[in-house]
C-alpha cells in the first residue's frame, strides 16, 4: 500500500514537472501590429538567450493584419504567435517541427536534436497550418530521453499540448503560427514573420514575386540563394525561397539586419535593389506591403 501511494506521489511530481517546464501564457483578444511592439515590454527578456533560462516564458496570442490583406471578401486565414523570453526555450518547443518541415533532415531524434547548435543559432519559426498539421500526425516526441535533454523534451511536450494540439484542433490545417524570441531585435523579428502571414493570406503576392524574381540577374539570384541555404533553408521548395525573398527584404531595418547574421550577410547590399522592385510590383497590383514602425 504504502508502494502503491509512494508511485503515485511520484507520477503526480512528474506531471507537475512537465506542466511547469515553461511558464505559457495565451493572450486575448486578437492583437494589432502596435499591441505586438507593446506587447515585448510586459515579458522576460532573457540576459543569455542561447541558453535556457531558469525561468522560461512565452506569450501566445493571434495576431490581426486586415489592414494589409487584400479586401476581395476571401476569409483569411487566422494568424498564431508566440514569443519567447529564450531561443533554447523557443527551440526546445519547435526545432523538430522547424527541421522537418523546411530541411531535408526528416524526423530528428533527440539525441540529434537537443546537441544541435540549432538550438542555439534559429532565431525564429513560422509554418502554414497544413506543414504544422501534417508534421503533427507524424511527431514522435514521446518516450525516454538522456536525462541532459529531460527539460528540453518537457518544454516540448508541455507546448504541443497547451498551445498546438488545441490550434490544429480548432483550426485544422486552415491557419497560420510562426515563434520569435523577445531581443533587441524584436521588431525585426516580428516584421519578418507577419510579412510571412501576409504571403500565406494574399495569394495574389506569390505570381508578383515570381515576376520580380524571374527578372533578377542570376549572379544575384545565386548570392540569394547560397545564402538562404547556408541558412538552414531547403532551396529545393520553390515556396519556401519566395517567402523569404519577400520577407528578409522587406522586413524592417532588412540591410542593416541582413548585415549582421553572417551567413545571410551576402544579401545585405541587395536589400536596396529588390525591395524597391518588390513593393514597386505589388504597388501596381494595389497590395499594401505590411510595415512594422
Amino acid at each position: 500500500m504504502h508502494k502503491l501511494i509512494y508511485v503515485l506521489l511520484f507520477l503526480c511530481a512528474t506531471v507537475n514537472a512537465v506542466e511547469k517546464a515553461i511558464e505559457i501564457q495565451m493572450s486575448h483578444p486578437e492583437k494589432t501590429i502596435n499591441e505586438l511592439i507593446r506587447l515585448q515590454n510586459s515579458m522576460t527578456m532573457s540576459a543569455d538567450p542561447k541558453k535556457l533560462s531558469d525561468s522560461p516564458q512565452a506569450i501566445c496570442f493571434k495576431a490581426n493584419i486586415n489592414e494589409f490583406l487584400v479586401s476581395n471578401n476571401i476569409i483569411s486565414k487566422p494568424i498564431y504567435g508566440c514569443v519567447f523570453s529564450d531561443q533554447v526555450a523557443m527551440n526546445a518547443s519547435l526545432l523538430r517541427a522547424g527541421l522537418y518541415v523546411h530541411t531535408k533532415m526528416g524526423m530528428t531524434n533527440d539525441k540529434m536534436l537537443f546537441s544541435s547548435n540549432l538550438m542555439s543559432a534559429v532565431g525564429g519559426h513560422d509554418f502554414n497550418g497544413e506543414e504544422l498539421s501534417n508534421y503533427n500526425k507524424q511527431a514522435v516526441i514521446a518516450g525516454e530521453t538522456l536525462p541532459e535533454h529531460k527539460r528540453f523534451k518537457d518544454i516540448e511536450r508541455q507546448f504541443d499540448k497547451q498551445i498546438i494540439k488545441p490550434i490544429i484542433e480548432q483550426n485544422k490545417d486552415n491557419f497560420i503560427f510562426f515563434a520569435i524570441i523577445n531581443t533587441k531585435k524584436y521588431k525585426e523579428n516580428l516584421s519578418h514573420e507577419l510579412l510571412h502571414a501576409q504571403y500565406y493570406n494574399v495569394p495574389q503576392i506569390r505570381p508578383i514575386l515570381l515576376q520580380v524574381w524571374n527578372q533578377v540577374p542570376s549572379s544575384d539570384q545565386q548570392i540569394i540563394i547560397n545564402a538562404l541555404r547556408d541558412g538552414g533553408y531547403d532551396m529545393d521548395q520553390q515556396e519556401l525561397l519566395l517567402r523569404e525573398f519577400y520577407s528578409y527584404f522587406l522586413q524592417y531595418d532588412a540591410k542593416n539586419y541582413l548585415s549582421t547574421i553572417k551567413v545571410l550577410a551576402p544579401m545585405a547590399e541587395l536589400a536596396d535593389i529588390y525591395a524597391p522592385k518588390i513593393q514597386e510590383a505589388l504597388a501596381l497590383s494595389d497590395i499594401k506591403v505590411l510595415v512594422v514602425n
